[in-house]
């Protein structure tokens, strides 16, 4: 469930695709959400017209009859090679052309993208992209449902829809291939990922000017993996000094690029590093060769796994950007509650792609009337002011308090 603005500035519900405003309650009771259409029915019927009408149990017969012919797909095709796709799943709500690519039932590696002439000249416009696959949701055939989002009027709209048959390199970059043929006006300046070698790879190959960035969220979450995985687990979870110090580690994530390796000797030379080094080396280990390359013998750093420029959050915090994709995710659980289940049809998954674009239509329809978006919760605005505070006094902080005090607003997912 999510809410976007009424024309009077008044907070509407989106459900299952449909939209709901909010009945004033009496006073105690249960708050009661009632669709903007529930007004468009026949109403005061003349006795003329109701003689003539059939009776209820017929009537309630067609609109059964009617219900089914609507809701009739196809059965699962048995292979990509069946795959045959309907025309009214080939279009948007409003009829225009929505399955704008497909590699065709002679690839076995078939992938489909759906999208708008509009929604991808809108994308275009966008510098900074949001992408993100899941595979719970995903049909039968396919591996993963993919989708690419675009930040405009300060927020992430979804707007390519894709379904891959895996997730590898090859498939990564005929998708951006692809998509880029669609539209060749599409130059992302950042797009933002999990840490996924494929994706960067691929993104790299395709788009070589944009700068590939990870979601923030799975780089604390990296490092409190390989805590699970080790001795530090027990200690982590009941000393809390413990955990900040340790959380200092995420914390370089930001300081700003140039500084990061001379902020991470500082902090290992600290006292508390240096009182542990025995218990923390293979943890310090795993964050040189995973986040910032081991020394050699020369002095210099080899190739960490994911490079600084992809982790590194300073200059998304100084340019107020997003730092994580949790706006991606939190789509993909509405996509999830519009599915109802775990590896649905593929009729069912592009019938709720239909019903994501038609809603974010009128979601963008708005924005450009001036409709504010529903801003984030009051407790991440509260967060993400501390930070951008002690972002703001980088120069003038000492660098163990200035890592302190950004582990102080990190946690962990334990």
């Amino acid at each position: 469930m999510e809410f976007v603005k009424s024309a009077k500035g008044n907070n509407l519900l989106v459900y299952k695709g449909f939209l709901y405003s909010r009945e004033k309650p009496p006073k105690n009771e249960k708050t009661i959400w009632k669709c903007v259409e529930s007004k468009n029915f026949c109403q005061d019927i003349t006795p003329g017209v109701s003689s003539v009408l059939p009776s209820i149990s017929s009537l309630k017969r067609n609109v059964r009859r009617y219900r089914v012919c609507l809701e009739t797909s196809p059965s699962n095709p048995s292979s990509l090679e069946n795959l045959i796709i309907p025309e009214k799943f080939l279009l948007t709500v409003d009829k225009k052309p929505f399955m704008l690519y497909d590699s065709g039932k002679e690839d076995s590696q078939r992938l489909l993208i759906f999208s708008t002439k509009i929604n991808l000249e809108l994308l275009a416009t966008c510098d900074h992209w949001y992408a993100d696959g899941t595979f719970s949701s995903s049909p039968q055939l396919f591996s993963q449902i993919y989708t690419v989002h675009g930040a405009k009027f300060s927020t992430c709209i979804p707007l390519v829809y894709a379904l891959l048959p895996d997730k590898t390199q090859t498939t990564y970059t005929k998708f951006l291939t692809a998509l880029k043929a669609l539209n060749s006006s599409l130059k992302p300046s950042t797009l933002m990922i999990d840490f996924e070698q494929a994706v960067q790879k691929s993104v790299n190959e395709v788009f070589p000017e944009c700068l590939v960035r990870g979601c923030f969220f799975y780089f604390p979450q990296s490092i409190w993996r390989h805590i699970q995985s080790s001795s530090l687990q027990q200690r982590f979870m009941n000393d809390a000094e413990f955990a900040l110090e340790i959380r200092q580690l995420a914390a370089l994530a930001f300081i700003p690029k140039e500084a990061v390796e001379k902020s991470f000797k500082t902090l290992i030379e600290s006292e508390f590093y240096e009182n542990n080094e025995p218990e923390l080396a293979p943890l310090l280990n795993y964050f040189e060769d995973t986040w910032l390359g081991r020394l050699n013998r020369r002095g210099r750093r080899r190739s960490p796994l994911f490079p600084l420029s992809m982790w590194n959050c300073f200059t998304n915090v100084t340019a107020d950007l997003p730092r994580s994709n949790n706006g991606v995710e939190g789509w993909h659980n509405t996509l999830y509650s519009l599915l109802h289940a775990a590896h649905p049809s593929i009729w069912k998954v592009i019938n709720a792609f239909q019903k994501d674009e038609n809603l974010t239509r009128v979601k963008i329809e708005g924005f450009i009337q001036g409709k504010e978006n529903v801003s984030q919760k009051k407790r991440y605005k509260l967060l993400n002011a501390r930070i951008e505070t002690i972002c703001s006094k980088f120069q003038e902080t000492p660098t163990l308090d200035y890592l302190r005090g950004i582990a102080h607003n990190l946690q962990f997912n334990v």
